[in-house]
């Protein structure tokens, strides 16, 4: 086993009781702002078209200028949508999810940044593996890494170098 960033905080971790005390990451937070200006701009074309039509019945009667603007509007609430639904499962995972110390088998270079990919045994003996963005990139293949985990399908897991949120250790604010 290689030493690695996650080990005395896998373990610590590990102690903590249930729902663990869960904060947004600084990733987190950055993604959060990206996504709120995004909104912000959403509503705002939606507010200007309206503004245009109200101002000029013909441009109502044409629509075809306003057709990208409400489809990328359209585009940007439903990828909030989704963005949001999938932070809120892994605030979820991380509070009350089973963990398990998963050892690194590989990682990759990739457009986003670097990719591992990782298996761990759940205490019931069952073999998973997983991939995940290492938004620390600090780990590599042989080093251990929390992956969160549903108790009653492990597949829904979450390897913690990829979370939005990280866990609140004692002591730390």
């Amino acid at each position: 086993m290689t030493p690695g960033p996650f080990d005395e905080i896998g373990k610590v971790i590990a102690e903590l009781r249930r729902p663990r005390p869960v904060r947004m990451s600084r990733r987190g937070k950055t993604l959060a702002v990206i996504f709120s200006v995004a909104l912000l701009t959403s509503v705002a074309g939606y507010a200007t078209a309206n503004t245009m039509i109200r101002r000029n019945p013909a441009t109502a009667n044409s629509g075809s200028s306003l057709i990208p603007l409400y489809s990328m509007s359209l585009v940007i609430l439903v990828s909030i949508t989704v963005v949001a639904n999938v932070v809120g499962k892994q605030k979820q995972l991380l509070a009350d999810g089973e963990i398990s110390m998963a050892r690194v088998t590989d990682r990759v270079l990739a457009r986003n940044g670097p990719n591992i990919r990782y298996e761990f045994i759940t205490p019931l003996g069952e073999h998973f593996s997983g991939s995940a963005q290492d938004g620390t990139r600090k780990l590599s293949v042989g080093m251990n890494v929390p992956v969160f985990y549903d108790a009653l399908n492990p597949r829904h897991q979450l390897a913690l170098c990829a979370s939005f949120y990280e866990v609140e250790l004692p002591g730390m604010k």
